[in-house]
């Protein structure tokens, strides 16, 4: 009887750490390295944003449309065939 709740006890602290380790996974995989899973932090999402603008620069442009209440940069992405027209 022991023996079975130590195997019960032992599963109940393996079983949470297999499906955290089987998300983690199928977050890490999600196209582009983008992990669904978490937030991005203000300055990684700019960073995000201005590596595309950097990599496709005939497709994507990035910019602010001001300051937020706590003085972050409001930044956009625009992506079009014709990044340089309005």
């Amino acid at each position: 009887m022991s023996a079975i709740i130590g195997l019960l006890c032992l599963l109940g602290t393996i079983w949470p750490s297999m499906e955290q380790n089987a998300r983690a996974r199928e977050c890490a995989t999600f196209d582009g390295g983008i992990n669904m899973c978490k937030y991005e932090s203000h300055e990684e999402m700019v960073n995000r944003l201005s590596r595309l603008s950097d990599q496709f620069p005939e497709l994507a442009r990035v910019g602010s449309i001001g300051r937020s209440v706590q003085g972050r940069p409001l930044v956009y992405i625009k992506i079009s065939a014709n990044v340089t027209r309005r």
